[in-house]
């Protein structure tokens, strides 16, 4: 429903809105976060999107004096402030929150880019040592002592632009960029806690509300709740409005605020630009309510020629006053800032028409808005180039002490119209030349090749494996060119995909086999998978249970087609083999062909083998700590070789059943071999096996001399360290994914006929929706070439690589 607003094409008049300009900031061009103080002051984030590589600065206003007052310089409240090598906390963005004690929080944000850069480059350098963005800053600012104070790092390498406060239990709520983790900072102890992964994209929410939860959306416009009393994320059934025709995806909420009863929520959504109300106490999901659209037309044939919304607030007075970014058939090809009421109850409204100051450039944009203790509205300005302002509006007429030197204030800043024209053209000009540069530089994802992913089910038809128990932590090529999988979190489950089944509907994804359920207890943790000799699945869980799937016992039932239901085969598929080594979890299983057996290895050291005819566990040996190996080659002979303490390299030679220390050492920098562990492992198709290191990320070749190795060490693939996978593709090349944890963990190669080392970069797919990959644990090579991927997240996916044609 459009809602009846009628475009309103004039400026609006000095008697209702005016404009406080930021002075001696030259390269601030923004504020991007207000809010009022129980003081009455307003405190405002100024911050530079486009200006220039530096820290942003807490300000505030006083209504009453009609001053500005600069409280803190952000450079000079962080330990690397003076930095030029890191990005700057160049934004307060939409992150700024009033406590009800008075205090005032807000969070730093990054983005712009470094000094001499012509780009923001968050995924390219997150996580470097010397020039990556160290994390946002949580601060707060007591009026009552003028003090500010850092509280802390909120979390390592990301961004934050959007905040709420809870201060029924003093937490603050965020949601991370560029990883979108839901984070959770307890104000009274300075602890950060993080809970996972929410969507591809970090939609301006979360919003606490006095029912007692927070509330954001995914990318799919779906409802978030977060419910502090329980610590749990649920992804609700309920979704903000979407245009016609439309699928939902992309539409996140763009801005949203509590209400004047606290409780219910209200938001504009971001695909268009709807007016929603949400009211979270009505039923367990709560209800959601279509305002309207706010203005503008929406085509199901055609681009939407709809405004952008960027901030909204409640008057004193119930009405919701709305920012609207305006272009196209309504204002034509230069967008302006228009500011626009609307009446929730009667559905009804008003455009007060553009925001401008004559002789200055037009309005960027509005980031944020607030409504003072006197009902005046404030909203927080983005310039196309410094300096910005805060404008103050109120619909009946601005009281004259607020921002009453504007003439004066903003004098040295007009310009005359041909002066005015020819900054249009060369600021339009810098942006195409940015966005040109932006679209053909060289980006840190993966570009040769294709990758797309699957969900771990098929919503609608198949419930998937929910959020925080999908990390694909196991992946194994099993018989019948089928791909099975193990993940980790909560619980444990096991799936198959059908490799070849690409037209058959209702098989054509991962399908859930199941909890890994022992004797009533679940697991929470999978790390190993085989296929054994006798062709079924093997695989072992952190809490040391070894278990066997038989595929021949998929035998599907029928599928009544668009009908849920709970499982996809009849039968038990899963068989609980015992604990081979008591009190002690597996991390790593090998078939051995020759000798018919499993071979495992505990986090403990403890190396076993299991004969699955009898069902007979041996332990072989105990190896040295503390680090030893994460996984276990077994050569033609059956002998067996991994690392222990120290970064030995060890071979057990199963037919005398004696354990050898090899001279080489697994490679890492002098002095870190204790911290080195042999972490993926993989034969070539040149009879050569190939290994990757924890300490260092080291990539190396064990080349088979007799009854001796030859460690050759081929190189590091990234600078993050860890190789966390590898495998051998159809084309003779290693593939592998390499990076620390806390990094995004990068696809890379290896051709063994050139000894050419590549970083093929970070995965993001296109299909089955945009997405980028984060951490993977688990490859596998396919039956076509193609090679599997685990994601290991809160929200995880199977991607699958095709490398490219040559």
């Amino acid at each position: 429903m459009l809602l009846p607003v009628r475009p309103n094409r004039e400026p609006i008049t000095l008697a209702k809105m005016r404009f406080k300009i930021v002075p001696n900031l030259p390269e601030h061009d923004v504020v991007y976060s207000v809010a009022t103080g129980r003081d009455g002051k307003i405190y405002m984030g100024v911050s530079s999107e486009f200006g220039g590589a530096v820290h942003a600065h807490f300000m505030s206003y006083d209504p009453k004096t009609d001053q500005l007052r600069d409280i803190a310089d952000l450079e000079k409240c962080l330990p690397e402030g003076k930095d030029r090598l890191r990005p700057p906390h160049a934004k307060i963005h939409t992150s700024m929150m009033a406590h009800p004690d008075g205090r005032i929080f807000w969070i730093s944000h990054v983005t712009p880019p470094i000094a001499g850069e012509k780009a923001h480059r968050i995924y390219e350098i997150f996580g470097d040592p010397e020039r990556g963005y160290l994390g946002s800053c949580v601060f707060v600012y007591d009026p009552r002592t003028d003090a500010a104070q850092n509280l802390g790092r909120l979390y390592p390498f990301c961004g934050t632009r959007f905040a709420t406060l809870n201060p029924e239990r003093d937490e603050i709520y965020t949601v991370s960029y560029p990883t979108t983790h839901f984070t959770v900072f307890r104000i009274r102890t300075g602890e950060s806690v993080d809970l996972g992964r929410i969507s591809q994209n970090d939609a301006i929410g979360p919003c606490w509300s006095a029912q007692g939860c927070a509330y954001t959306t995914d990318d799919d416009g779906y409802m978030i709740r977060y419910d502090p009393a329980k610590e749990e994320l649920e992804r609700l059934p309920v979704r903000i409005p979407s245009p016609p025709g439309h699928m939902g995806h992309g539409n996140r909420v763009r801005r949203v605020k509590v209400g004047p009863d606290g409780v219910k929520l209200y938001g504009i959504t971001g695909l268009s630009c709807h007016l929603y109300e949400y009211d979270p106490t009505a039923g367990r999901c709560g209800q959601m309510r279509d305002i309207g659209l706010l203005m503008g037309e929406e085509k199901f044939e055609a681009p939407n020629n709809v405004p952008q919304g960027k901030a909204l607030t409640f008057g004193n007075d119930g009405q919701i006053y709305v920012a609207l970014n305006v272009s196209g058939e309504i204002e034509g090809p230069e967008p302006a800032v228009h500011i626009v009421r609307v009446d929730p109850g009667a559905l009804d409204g008003e455009d007060y028409g553009r925001m401008e100051i004559a002789g200055m450039l037009p309005l960027h944009a509005v980031q944020d808005a607030c409504t003072d203790l006197d009902g005046n509205i404030y909203f927080a300005v983005a310039m196309p180039e410094p300096p910005t302002f805060l404008a103050a509006f109120h619909p009946s007429g601005l009281p004259q002490n607020i921002a009453k030197n504007l003439e004066r204030e903003a004098a040295p800043y007009r310009l005359a119209p041909a002066q005015l024209a020819e900054r249009k053209h060369a600021l339009a000009a810098r942006v195409k030349a940015k966005n040109v540069y932006w679209f053909e530089r060289e980006w840190a994802f993966v570009s040769q090749g294709t990758v797309i992913m699957h969900d771990l089910g098929f919503e609608g038809y198949m419930p998937p494996i929910p959020p925080g128990e999908c990390a694909i932590t196991a992946l194994a090529l099993g018989p019948h060119r089928r791909l099975y999988g193990a993940t980790s979190g909560k619980k444990s489950h096991l799936f198959v995909y059908r490799v070849e089944a690409h037209q058959a509907r209702t098989l054509a994804y991962p399908i859930d086999l199941g909890v890994l359920n022992f004797d009533g207890v679940e697991q929470t943790g999978c790390a190993a998978l085989i296929e054994g000799i006798d062709g079924c699945i093997y695989g072992g869980t952190s809490a040391g249970i070894l278990f066997r799937h038989n595929p021949g016992t998929e035998v599907p039932i029928a599928l009544p087609e668009f009908t849920y239901f709970p499982h996809p085969f009849d039968g038990t598929q899963i068989e609980d083999l015992g604990t081979p080594i008591a009190g002690e979890g597996i991390q790593a299983l090998v078939a051995n062909p020759a000798r018919g057996l499993i071979y495992g290895l505990t986090p403990g050291g403890t190396l076993f083998s299991f004969d699955p005819k009898s069902r007979a566990v041996e332990k072989l040996a105990r190896l040295e700590g503390p680090c030893v190996s994460h996984t276990l080659l077994c050569d033609p002979a059956g002998n067996l070789y991994g690392s222990m303490g120290e970064g030995q390299l060890f071979q057990y030679r199963t037919a005398e059943a004696r354990l050898r220390v090899l001279p080489d050492l697994i490679p890492c920098g002098k002095g870190r071999a204790y911290l080195n562990a042999m972490t993926a492992c993989v034969w070539g198709r040149d009879g050569i096996a190939y290994a990757g290191t924890s300490a260092d990320g080291v990539l190396f070749a064990m080349e088979f001399q007799d009854e001796d190795v030859k460690i050759r060490s081929l190189g590091k693939p990234t600078w993050s360290g860890h190789i966390r996978a590898l495998i051998a593709g159809h084309d003779g090349i290693i593939y592998g994914i390499a990076g620390r944890a806390d990094v995004f963990s990068r696809l890379f190669c290896f051709d063994p006929k050139t000894r050419e080392l590549r970083d093929l970069g970070i995965l993001q797919a296109s299909l089955v929706r945009p997405w980028v990959g984060q951490r993977f644990d688990a490859m596998a090579a396919g039956p076509n070439g193609e090679i599997f991927l685990g994601e290991s997240d809160r929200i995880s996916h199977l991607f699958v690589y095709y490398p490219p044609v040559h």
